[in-house]
């Protein structure tokens, strides 16, 4: 079996990305997995990343930190914690 997994990237994070991502999958049919919630909703089978509104709300607590005179240096680096699986029922429902 055929399978497309295109890589998650913050830089991609768009819906015409998704787009372009869901146009292959439906040309081709294989199941895709993405790393972006949109893909899923787009048409792909499933996708599993980082729960981006949550990271972006956490970059505004380090920009508020920055900004009201804490070093970046002593900021420490955190990686996300809330991650999202969605899965494409109609998709998964059509591959069985």
């Amino acid at each position: 079996m055929t399978r497309l997994a295109p890589q998650a990237s913050a830089w991609r994070f768009s819906k015409k990305d998704a787009s372009a991502e869901r146009d292959l999958a439906l040309k081709y049919h294989p199941p895709v997995v993405s790393g972006l919630r949109e893909s899923a909703e787009a048409g792909m089978l499933m996708s599993y990343g980082p729960n981006f509104p949550d990271a972006y709300r956490r970059a505004a607590i380090y920009v508020d930190k920055i900004l009201n005179g804490t070093k970046p240096r002593v900021i420490p680096v955190e990686r996300s914690t809330k991650f999202e699986l969605v899965i494409n029922l109609k998709k998964l429902s059509r591959l069985a």
